[in-house]
């Protein structure tokens, strides 16, 4: 999960994506990085709005996104295009599997839910080829950035991170039930 500072959208998601997977009894290391600098805690409407979810992200510390880290990771999620563009300028050999949030979720909802049978980054390459949607590199797509603003922006935030968040988990869980899809 990336986001500009690592302080709110990707340490939410990170957290949120985590729950989501344990729920569903899928193995997976999930991590978030940011652009900015290592090792600054997550902002404190960040803290309270996952506190509200009953997931706590106190103890997170920014860190900086590396080109390893996205080459090792099955799938990088971003919450804008604009870092869609800048972790593939770090990793272009990687832009593959690199989607900023909402596109990734339109594309996996395309392919359709990841058979067991198959890895992740087996289906990840399958969703990828569903790119020709013409979903990416919409701005109207990205996750607003909520610093700055209210408690309320961020439960926002939070809430519309985990729509998206829970469907992406339901489509890796291999789940034959039907996903709700999200309005774009």
């Amino acid at each position: 999960m990336v986001c500009t500072a690592n302080q709110c959208r990707s340490p939410m998601a990170e957290v949120l994506l985590r729950h989501r997977f344990t729920e569903r009894g899928i193995d997976g290391a999930i991590c978030s990085a940011g652009f900015l600098a290592d090792g600054i805690p997550a902002v404190p409407n960040a803290v309270e709005a996952m506190k509200g979810r009953g997931l706590d992200i106190s103890r997170h510390l920014s860190r900086v996104v590396r080109a390893d880290m996205i080459d090792n990771a099955d799938v990088t999620i971003a919450t804008t295009q604009h870092h869609v563009s800048d972790l593939v300028a770090l990793a272009p050999q990687s832009a593959p599997k690199i989607f900023q949030l909402r596109e990734l979720v339109a594309c996996a909802e395309a392919a359709g839910h990841r058979d067991p049978v198959h890895t992740v980054h087996d289906w990840i390459a399958v969703v990828h080829d569903t790119r020709t949607l013409g979903v990416a590199g919409e701005p109207r797509r990205d996750i607003a950035d909520p610093v700055g603003g209210s408690l309320i922006r961020f439960q926002q935030t939070g809430a519309e991170l985990d729509d998206f968040l829970t469907c992406f988990a339901d489509l890796v869980n291999g789940n034959q039930q039907p996903v709700q899809t999200i309005a774009r």
